[in-house]
């Protein structure tokens, strides 16, 4: 198993543990157990970045994961069935769903989880965000020490924001010869539409451009619909809680360090996927 996947089965497996439990007392001697409501987090994304399973390039895809249910669920977007994938279930603790949906005349995303006879449907709808364009410059050189601001125009039927941010830096002692790595990252949804980011956390104190050997960034920014701010109600109802989410289509900043010299390139192997990111975050939505 890869690592992203381990990553991501780590930060799912978290997320499990914060579905809300109920109780009820059958007199004053007896307690009954615990019951857990089965715990939702979902995400339809709009646009048709199409993954290894796609059947046609007008068919996005949606990540379903389903914490403590009775029974194995039946999910479903717009009526198209998601299939149960392994790798991204709760292992111990519930399933995980993945595949591709048609979206409906009024770009709306549609979630459907069946637990079964007994159980009520639960449902939740969410508007899949329009794209946004970025106001500020898509690429940025930076000098050393610099901040940078990334503003963009707001998306229809978004509600928020998802911005995740990476910088990374890798130095090279002269006198020593050896490497010192500096990561600066994160994902944060936000109302606005702009975010700044301070060089005194990009850039590691003590040096300058000469000691750097190779340096990385970027700022990737996703409309999103749903319940992402505070005090927000969960919209997923019926026998199951929990967030379902609508993700438009992503725009990011590269951004490069200002240098005398060419910089040594590197590829970053370790960028997560955008499922890897969404799911980061929503961890930070959970937590609150």
């Amino acid at each position: 198993m890869s690592h992203r996947k381990l990553v991501l089965l780590s930060m799912i497996a978290m997320l499990a543990f914060l579905a809300p439990l109920t109780g009820c007392d059958d007199d004053d001697d007896d307690v009954a157990a615990p019951t857990v409501q089965p715990y939702v987090m979902g995400i339809a994304f709009g646009d048709d970045m199409s993954g290894p399973k796609a059947v046609d390039e007008d068919q996005p895809e949606a990540y379903v994961n389903v914490a403590y249910p009775p029974t194995v669920p039946a999910v479903s977007i717009n009526g198209s069935e998601l299939g149960m994938e392994m790798e991204m279930s709760i292992y111990g603790g519930g399933f995980g769903f993945y595949g591709y949906y048609a979206p409906d005349a009024e770009n709306y995303a549609n979630l459907s989880i069946d637990l079964g006879a007994g159980h009520a449907l639960s449902e939740a709808s969410v508007e899949i965000p329009d794209t946004c364009s970025l106001t500020s410059p898509e690429f940025v050189e930076m000098d050393w020490g610099d901040d940078i601001t990334v503003t963009w125009n707001a998306a229809e039927a978004a509600d928020g924001y998802l911005v995740y941010y990476d910088f990374d830096v890798d130095i090279r002692d002269a006198d020593t010869g050896e490497y010192s790595y500096f990561d600066y990252n994160g994902s944060v949804f936000i109302e606005g539409t702009s975010i700044s980011f301070a060089g005194a956390d990009i850039f590691p104190a003590g040096f300058t451009t000469e000691d750097v050997n190779w340096f990385d960034g970027d700022v990737d920014i996703t409309p999103v619909s749903g319940p992402i701010s505070a005090g927000d109600a969960l919209n997923v109802t019926g026998s199951c809680t929990g967030m379902f989410l609508g993700f438009g289509t992503e725009t990011w900043v590269d951004v490069d360090l200002a240098s005398a010299e060419p910089l040594v390139e590197k590829s970053d192997d370790e960028e997560p996927s955008r499922v890897e990111k969404a799911f980061a975050a929503l961890q930070g939505l959970a937590d609150r």
